[in-house]
């Protein structure tokens, strides 16, 4: 069930959607909202709050109230039966705090932490409830496992309100803030690829609400339905189009494109106020944007370029809002800074003689890449480049902030650190569709510091011909995957490649305009100097990867762009056939054929599953996601009057012309394909009457899709509220924000952490190992255990920060369902209180706070005979045990963790070198008799391991002596056989 819950007189509301499936149903509820704990600032009643412009709702054990502006409060509504003993959990940690300083000076509130999610459990048997935020929106989703009865849910609404059943089947409620909406209900069911819908409506007895729902089959899949949160359009005078999206951890949502316009809406804070383009349909500018999650709100605009041609072409943001561009330019005095990589211009520019038109085809010279804080300022920017066309075409970012940038080039003297040009170059590719840009010879990828200042690594890759890199991705264990188009028969496969020749491509008659050959995905390790997995991918005739994601078990997604009847696609498969155009249209000389998408384990050579996804006419994937179940999300351009829709689509048919010369796109699409890739769960074109595409592609954890592109349409569908609503002139951006397109990944929960060594559950020492346990930790399956050092901080797709700072992994176990994480407490962690997060592939869990100590000594240890023993060793380095105990007078060495403060300790996540010893030395009791310790501190070549050098005192008996390890106030004991 999803439903909005806004002011009637300020939003006409999308409304309520229910969707039922053997794991339960989902309700949701769209407020704007942060939420806060109460510490005193409210009366009891309220366990939580949740703020949002002009009022809030307080959410008590089992009933809501509302507070208006004016201060009013008045209760809204009871869940009807509900459990008093519901849990509620607050999760996923916001920036900020709140503070309350009111009255009495003895009652004031301060440091009270802000929540991005609040989850009741327990409600009812079964049925747990989560209000979150989204953007300006508050939801809740309402979870029914299997066996549990969703006809409990119901509220009571207070008698001061005023509920009724209009005669659209809308619920409207009077209340102390005003009217609000509820939307009829709606139903649906996806089942083997058709959408089922499912009779739903409110059912109103005085002030008691319920839903009549239809038959429905518990057996089926659950299906978030689609919904655009806002559509906007984005522009000036001249052409616009944006060629790349991403997001942030606040749903910000930041572009990247040309313009030729030279009137858009700059911000003050932005680095490039005015327009240094030709526009009027010549060259043009690049230009960066960055919109708040509601779409109604321009945080920045920024151009970027010189006198010639320039366009950005992809963009990626880092955990603090700093945002990487890359694309290319033709213009000499492109804004580079002090102290960059390369300042100076390198390239021949406009090799290519096709339609350098502003906004889409700049004559490229040389790449550039640029970085800007999160007010749009610029922090840095460089030329990328060699004496011949080169392009940016992707750019990521690594865990340490560095840039890693792929693109083509055609000169032999790139900047990169091993590799040879190989390519030929000079055939004449894609134009102005937004898959390839430039002229190509060799792909180039290369790694640049954070600051812009330094090459770290690159490399040239591809055949004999041209090659052209189209997409990149970094893992979260540091290998660099890239994809793009090869008219190369001798690139350098691996044995378990998926295809290991080269298919072909179009001849001329058939492919007027452009030559793809076949798709290709390599891996490099994370130095760039080798790859480690290379594959072709295609048909006989044009294909060209365009896409990559990947999920949190380490699959690969591919999608593209094939005109082969033959791609090599997958049994029981979404769609196994080939429906895209043969020959080109005489009108239209240009050709794409159908989309694609393949999802493959790299380590075995057949993809897991590979369809098509197109009509008729020309179709391509531009983009494409993944949720934490696998399924996927896509979208492009279609000129399909006959490309596969679901039942319920946001717009069921073709409103485009798709008529222009060379590039006649009809309108954009977004689609999703379920885990096996069996079955489209979702699909709807996206457009107005003239031509639209979309090319960027981004998402967040909370399970939005972002699609940006550009659109020839004045009736393109636009949203209320958004930035600007009306098309400005010739061609605009449009930015588009679906949710429920794309599920929310699994938050984790954080329920303990330990002494690595001894468990002892509570507090965290600086530079010692510890533990975590909890739930949604890590989706991966069995130990996995760091190979490398210096120890990563994002491994298995996880990662750990104390007090803000990333912590190094050892290990993230699961085993039978048992979760936990073995980490360093960062050297840096300092204070009484640490604040310990967990994120999995995206998803953050909520804090959990536990005290610093200066130290809590824990031996490694065994069980042996019901008895805990010490990892105690001789001075062989020989476990001391049962069967070769310790003897009087010999010098044991007692390995541990906890032991805190270190002098000349190396750095968080280093090896020691030599050890480094503890300022106080440890005491040590073996058997109650002082033991004389001649070292403590850390242990040489390993990351947070201490150990104690003693010697055992004479006058024991035989048997097994305890040994007591105390440093400070703490203690630990474990076991020791003596003879």
């Amino acid at each position: 069930m999803a439903f909005r819950w806004l002011k009637a007189r300020e939003v006409a509301l999308r409304g309520l959607s229910i969707f039922f499936a053997g794991s339960g149903c989902i309700l949701a509820l769209t407020l704007p909202v942060r939420f806060e704990r109460n510490a005193g600032q409210a009366p009891p009643r309220a366990r939580f709050i949740a703020h949002v412009p002009g009022y809030a709702l307080w959410m008590g054990n089992t009933s809501l109230s509302i507070q208006s502006s004016d201060g009013q409060v008045a209760p809204l509504a009871r869940f009807t039966g509900a459990s008093e003993y519901a849990l509620m959990d607050a999760r996923e940690p916001m920036p900020g705090r709140a503070n309350y300083y009111r009255g009495d000076p003895g009652k004031w509130v301060s440091g009270v932490p802000f929540w991005s999610r609040v989850r009741y459990r327990n409600l009812y048997p079964g049925i747990q409830v989560d209000f979150y935020g989204r953007g300006t929106a508050l939801e809740y989703d309402v979870l029914v496992s299997a066996g549990a009865d969703p006809s409990r849910l119901g509220f009571d609404f207070d008698p001061s309100t005023t509920p009724r059943v209009d005669g659209a089947g809308d619920l409207v409620i009077g209340t102390v803030a005003g009217d609000v909406i509820w939307r009829k209900p709606s139903a649906f069911q996806d089942g083997n690829g058709v959408r089922k819908p499912v009779a739903a409506t409110f059912w109103l007895r005085g002030h008691h609400l319920s839903f009549h729902v239809g038959s429905w089959d518990r057996g089926l899949p659950l299906v978030i339905d689609p919904a655009v949160s806002f559509a906007t359009y984005l522009g000036g005078s001249g052409d616009d189009g944006a060629r790349a999206v991403a997001v942030d951890g606040a749903q910000n949502v930041y572009l990247a494109g040309g313009t030729g316009s030279g009137n858009l809406p700059v911000t003050a804070s932005s680095y490039q106020h005015d327009f240094r383009g030709t526009g009027d349909g010549g060259p043009g500018d690049a230009f960066i944007a960055k919109l708040d999650s509601s779409g109604s709100k321009i945080i920045f605009i920024t151009y970027l370029g010189g006198s010639s041609a320039d366009l950005a072409t992809s963009i990626a943001v880092d955990n603090a809002g700093n945002s990487v561009v890359a694309g290319s330019t033709s213009s000499t005095d492109f804004p580079t800074t002090t102290g960059a990589f390369q300042t100076k211009y390198a390239g021949a520019g406009g090799d290519n003689n096709l339609n350098p038109s502003a906004a889409f085809w700049p004559g490229s010279g040389d790449a550039f890449v640029a970085r800007f804080d999160p007010s749009g300022k610029l922090l840095w920017s460089t030329y990328l480049g060699g004496s011949k066309s080169d392009g940016a075409s992707a750019v990521a970012l690594d865990a340490s902030g560095n840039v890693i940038v792929t693109g083509s080039t055609l000169s032999s003297n790139f900047p990169v650190k091993v590799g040879k040009y190989n390519g030929s170059g000079g055939q004449p590719t894609v134009n102005d569709t937004g898959y390839v840009s430039f002229d190509t010879g060799d792909v180039f990828v290369v790694r640049l510091d954070a600051n812009g200042t330094r090459l770290m690594n690159g490399n040239y890759f591809g055949g004999s011909a041209d090659d052209t890199a189209l997409a990149v991705l970094v893992a979260p264990s540091g290998e660099v995957w890239v994809g793009g188009g090869t008219l190369s028969t001798d690139l350098p496969v691996t044995p378990k490649a998926m295809q290991s020749k080269f298919s072909g491509a179009s001849d001329n008659n058939t492919q007027l305009i452009a030559k793809m050959g076949d798709g290709f995905i390599v891996e490099f390790g994370s130095d760039l100097t080798q790859y480690h997995y290379c594959s072709y991918l295609g048909g006989s005739r044009d294909d060209a990867i365009t896409s990559i994601a990947m999920d949190n078990n380490g699959y690969l997604y591919l999608g593209g762009v094939t005109q082969s009847a033959d791609f090599p696609v997958t049994a029981g498969a979404y769609s196994t056939k080939y429906h895209g155009p043969s020959t080109p249209p005489a009108e239209r000389p240009y050709l794409l054929g159908d989309g694609f998408v393949v999802k493959f384990n790299p380590n075995v050579s057949t993809p897991l599953y590979s369809t098509y996804l197109g009509g008729s006419d020309d179709d391509a994937v531009a983009g494409i996601a993944v949720d934490s179940q696998g399924n996927v999300a896509v979208a492009g351009m279609t000129n399909s009057h006959d490309f596969p829709v679901s039942a319920g689509a946001q717009q069921a048919s073709l409103a485009g012309s798709g008529n222009a010369f060379y590039a006649g796109i009809g309108d954009a699409f977004i689609a999703q394909l379920n885990s096996s890739g069996s079955s489209l769960l979702y699909s709807s074109y996206l457009g107005g009457s003239a031509d639209d595409a979309a090319f960027g592609v981004g998402s967040d954890p909370a399970g939005n899709f972002y699609v940006a592109g550009y659109t020839n349409s004045g009736n393109f569908p636009t949203t209320a509220g958004v930035i600007q609503p009306r098309m400005a002139a010739g061609k605009d951006t449009f930015v588009v924000k679906v949710s429920g397109l794309l599920g929310a990944a699994a938050t984790p929960a954080v329920a303990a952490v330990t002494n690595a060594a001894s468990f002892v559950a509570g507090s965290v020492v600086p530079g010692s190992m510890a533990t975590l346990f909890g739930t949604n930790l890590t989706s991966a399956a069995g130990i996995n255990l760091t190979s490398t050092l210096p120890l990563p901080t994002t491994f298995e797709n996880v990662s750990v920060k104390v007090n803000g700072v990333p912590a190094p992994l050892f290990a993230v176990d699961n085993v039978n369902g048992q979760q936990q994480i073995n980490f360093q407490t960062p050297w840096e962690v300092s204070g009484a209180k640490a604040s310990i997060t967990v994120t999995n592939g995206g998803a953050t869990s909520a804090a959990l706070q536990a005290p610093v100590a200066a130290a809590q000594p824990g031996t490694f240890s065994y069980s042996q005979g019901g008895k805990t023993y010490g990892a105690i060793l001789h001075a062989n380095y020989q476990l001391a045990s049962t069967s070769h105990p310790a003897v009087a007078g010999e010098t044991v060495l007692i390995y541990m963790t906890g032991l805190g403060a270190t002098p000349g300790h190396p750095a968080t996540g280093a090896p020691a070198v030599t050890g480094a010893s503890t300022s106080t030395l440890a005491s040590v009791t073996i058997g109650g008799k002082n033991a004389h310790v001649d070292y403590s501190g850390l242990a040489p070549a390993f990351v947070g391991l201490y150990q104690v050098n003693a010697i055992i005192p004479s006058g024991l008996s035989s048997g097994d002596q305890p040994v007591v390890v105390t440093l400070g106030t703490a203690s630990n004991t474990v076991l020791l056989p003596i003879q």
